[in-house]
């Protein structure tokens, strides 16, 4: 249920950062104005979303082949299919974690540029402290799991935190308090 009302704004507030750059309004006005500009061109904005998501996820191989300097015959590009799907779903959890937070955060922002700091030092929070939690655990303790194991425990941890984080904004939400034009 979660999931659709999440790509659902992702895409009705995919123009965030163009709002921002031209437009100079708070954060409530600018996800006004991108779901304003989006509008009834739902399809097309999310079809460019997608085109921009998928070529970025199929460009990360290429990037990792480059840059590990593999030669011929040894190019790896989401072998086996599974290592492809893996990515995916890792690439949704996250990025509905980030729309939440983006939500969760434009909602007590005053203005755009709170909301961008906040939303800035959360994310570097997020990644040093996890990989500080994971410096401080035994290194005995993953070599017990399996890959598919690790990778589960990482998703059920991205899929908390992303239900933990809609959650508020939905809380947070009043719709008495929107402006609508």
């Amino acid at each position: 249920m979660c999931l659709p009302i999440a790509i659902r704004l992702l895409v009705r507030w995919s123009l965030l950062a163009q709002v921002v750059a031209l437009e100079d309004r708070e954060a409530r006005g600018a996800l006004r104005s991108s779901g304003r500009i989006v509008g009834g061109r739902w399809p097309r904005a999310a079809s460019i979303t997608l085109a921009l998501s998928g070529t970025g996820l199929l460009l990360g191989p290429v990037v990792v082949n480059l840059s590990a300097g593999t030669g011929p015959g040894s190019w790896v590009f989401y072998h086996p299919l599974e290592l492809f799907l893996e990515a995916v779903a890792l690439s949704l959890l996250v990025s509905l974690l980030t729309v939440s937070a983006g939500v969760l955060i434009s909602l007590h922002a005053a203005t755009v540029r709170q909301a961008q700091q906040t939303l800035i030092i959360g994310t570097i929070v997020l990644i040093f402290g996890g990989l500080l939690a994971l410096s401080v655990l035994p290194a005995d303790l993953f070599s017990a799991w399996t890959y598919p194991q690790l990778l589960l425990i990482a998703m059920a941890v991205l899929a908390l935190l992303d239900a933990v984080l809609l959650g508020l904004a939905l809380v947070s939400f009043q719709r008495s308090r929107l402006i609508l034009s």
